[in-house]
Formats: C-alpha cells, structure tokens, sequence
C-alpha cells in the first residue's frame, strides 16, 4: 500500500501556517483517492471553500496542543485510503 504521509503529526509544535497546507493536502488526497474519473477533463479534485474554513476553525484550536493536534492529523490521515500501487 502507498502511504500519503506520515501516520504521526510531522513536526510537534507546528504553527498553523505549516499546518493548514498539510491538513488541506490531506483532504484534497481523499477526493483524489475516492475520484473515480479522475481522468475525465471536467473532474473536479478541489475541497471547498466551506470545508478550508472548518480545517481552519477545527485545527486553530488544537495549535496549542501538539497531542491535540496530532489526534487531528491522524483523524484526517485515516480517511485517506490509495489504492495499492505495484509491487
């Protein structure tokens, strides 16, 4: 199986500014990984904007707390599942 990242928070004591890409990449992974015509010229693998602002409004609160933070990480970490890759 291919992984898309670390299955632990990174860097402890990561500052919103290096999280929020992260979080975001990780989200954006998941419509990437459940597309099923990512192909198609017209497929679309874009979060919304609603849901950068909960990534912003769910992390801001945990940047005080790297094990709070972690635990969302690993929350988000979780829903992505890539197909494995050749062996």
């Amino acid at each position: 199986m291919t992984r898309a990242g670390p299955t632990r928070w990174p860097s402890p004591g990561g500052s919103g500014a290096c999280a929020w890409p992260l979080l975001i990449g990780l989200r954006t992974l998941d419509l990437v990984a459940r597309a099923e015509s990512l192909l198609d010229p017209g497929a679309v693998a874009k979060i919304s904007r609603g849901a950068v602002y909960g990534i912003l409004a769910r992390s801001a609160a945990r940047l005080i707390s790297d094990s709070a933070l972690d635990a969302y990480y690993r929350t988000l970490r979780a829903r992505v599942r890539l197909p494995a890759g050749p062996a």
